[in-house]
């Protein structure tokens, strides 16, 4: 008969590096079974500048994973825990390229992130559908890219559009 007994005596931190927009950026000592998240949670956390949707994990100068937290916190869905952190990475929270303000008869008004390929639709699905007061005419405040603008006069725009032509209109950001 053969017995084997295995005894931890001590469990070292790891080194991560978080850049971005991070309130607390730099090098930290973190529990070395951190996932993403927890470990972005030790520091501190994201930044109101900082992206929820394209958290970057580099490891030895390329980018292994990204990260959309929207997942987790709007369905509960895992899917950066199964990632390990090693010595030496980075977490990178860049700036958050486009977000969009809903208000008025949805069950969750926000502000929220979204990104290039998403439409109306998704918004309203993240703030969790309409309420049962709800308009199928929706009220479309656009601002005009600086680009696109004749004259900062004609910086805002409004539209009113029928709902069910929701994946036709191009969102700006604000």
């Amino acid at each position: 008969k053969t017995e084997l007994t295995v005894e931890l005596s001590k469990i070292s931190s790891i080194n991560i590096y978080f850049s971005g927009e991070l309130f607390n950026p730099g090098i930290h000592l973190i529990h070395p079974f951190s996932d993403i998240f927890s470990a972005i949670i030790q520091v501190g956390g994201i930044n109101n500048d900082g992206s929820l949707r394209e958290i970057q994990l580099i490891r030895n100068g390329t980018i292994i994973s990204k990260v959309d937290f929207y997942s987790f916190f709007l369905n509960g869905k895992n899917n950066f825990s199964d990632i390990k952190l090693i010595d030496g990475d980075i977490i990178h929270i860049p700036n958050v390229k486009k977000r969009v303000l809903i208000s008025g008869e949805v069950n969750r008004p926000a502000a929220y992130e979204i990104l290039p390929n998403e439409t109306i639709s998704d918004i309203v699905r993240f703030a969790s559908g309409f309420t049962s007061d709800a308009s199928s005419t929706l009220i479309l405040s656009q601002i005009i890219p600086l680009e696109q603008r004749s004259s900062d006069d004609n910086a805002r725009t409004k539209i009113a559009i029928n709902f069910k032509n929701k994946e036709s209109i191009i969102l700006n950001n604000g």
